[in-house]
């Protein structure tokens, strides 16, 4: 079975019922040289989000007391939450249409984000939304508030997209938000 991951580890936006699946987007970090994205993916701002090691892009992890590596999630794309600059960084996914049948599509990702925030002042907290732009990447609307993890220290979201059929140059993206706070971070 094909790991997915995005920093989430990602098998995204899967389309079809009883039909096999159409991917438009997948990735699961396996063949992109740290600290580099995927091709056609980005940060926004340049160089906040980045691929490797969970805890080697998160580096404050162990003295937060946690930990984003595990043996099916050794490479993933993150980003490091103790730079204040990381607030409000957008990880954008490729471009592309998605077809008017598409009604039940839906993407996949796994994610190790924990929702720290500042002990002493809760206003100053981690956030973590999947967003989308319509237009390119000019604007983004926020199509999901993602909860902190739980269960585990990883766990598989899936949000249904299907809203979205019939529209073309559609990008998601994951924005990640500290606060303008050194916190931690999300994989």
């Amino acid at each position: 079975m094909k790991k997915s991951l995005l920093c989430l580890s990602l098998g995204l936006l899967a389309a079809g019922a009883a039909q096999a699946q159409t991917y438009y987007v997948s990735q699961n970090f396996n063949a992109v040289s740290a600290p580099s994205l995927p091709s056609s993916w980005a940060s926004s701002p340049s160089g906040q989000w980045a691929t490797g090691v969970p805890n080697d892009i998160i580096t404050v992890a162990a003295s937060a007391g946690v930990s984003f590596n595990d043996a099916n999630h050794m490479d993933a794309v993150a980003i490091n939450g103790n730079n204040a600059s990381a607030n409000g960084a957008i990880l954008e996914l490729p471009s592309f249409s998605l077809a008017s049948s598409a009604t039940n599509a839906t993407i996949v990702y796994d994610i190790s984000f924990y929702g720290f925030h500042i002990s002493n002042n809760t206003s100053l907290a981690e956030s973590m939304a999947l967003v989308v732009s319509t237009d390119g990447g000019s604007t983004w609307s926020n199509v999901q508030t993602i909860s902190a993890n739980t269960n585990s220290a990883w766990e598989t979201h899936t949000i249904n997209i299907g809203s979205y059929a019939g529209q073309s140059n559609l990008i998601f993206g994951f924005k990640y938000g500290n606060s303008g706070a050194a916190l931690v971070g999300v994989a």
